[in-house]
């Protein structure tokens, strides 16, 4: 629930749909709807965007240290060079995202649909990609390094470095049992 203060920041942000640079810490967003509002470059270190409707949000360059997204529809937003170190990202609908550039180390992103997103570069040092649906996904030049991908949803539309530890798990399933099926991506509607 949102508190009364939340409520005039939530009226705020609607009427100016445009926040650049702005500074809230800790903020309860639950279940909001902020579709299309620019954030870019703002500071919104552990706002609370659970079950949030995203679409076409724009983040380019904003600091979302420790965020929850637990739920969120983000389709279509712009999270390039984002700091999304430490984000909770369960279950987060990123269908046609960018996340050029961004820094997700340890961010955890199980079962979150990353269809058609572009992390192009991102640093997933340490992230959390469980039961990930990655189709069409591209993570060419992403730092893969010590992540979690166990049960990753992926087709022949993802990209990756070759030789990186996803392609070579990759190929280590196909080899031995071929791809996995992937079920619809949770918050998909």
């Amino acid at each position: 629930m949102v508190i009364q203060e939340d409520e005039k920041l939530i009226d705020t942000i609607r009427k100016f749909h445009y926040l650049r640079g702005v500074w809230h810490e800790g903020e309860n967003l639950t279940g909001v709807d902020l579709e299309g509002v620019n954030f870019e470059g703002a500071h919104l270190r552990g706002v609370n965007f659970k079950n949030a409707n995203l679409e076409s949000v724009i983040f380019t360059g904003t600091d979302l240290k420790n965020v929850n997204f637990e739920n969120a529809r983000l389709i279509g937003a712009n999270l390039e060079g984002a700091n999304l170190r430490g984000a909770y990202l369960k279950n987060t609908y990123l269908k046609n995202a960018n996340l050029e550039g961004a820094n997700l180390n340890n961010a955890y992103l199980k079962g979150a649909s990353l269809a058609n997103a572009n992390l192009t570069n991102a640093d997933l040092e340490g992230a959390n990609l469980n039961n990930a649906y990655l189709k069409g996904a591209n993570l060419e030049g992403a730092n893969l390094e010590d992540i979690f991908f166990k049960n990753i949803c992926y087709d022949i539309h993802t990209k990756f470095d070759e030789g990186s530890s996803l392609d070579l798990y990759i190929k280590d399933k196909e080899d031995n049992s071929g791809p996995i099926s992937c079920p619809i991506p949770y918050n998909s509607k």
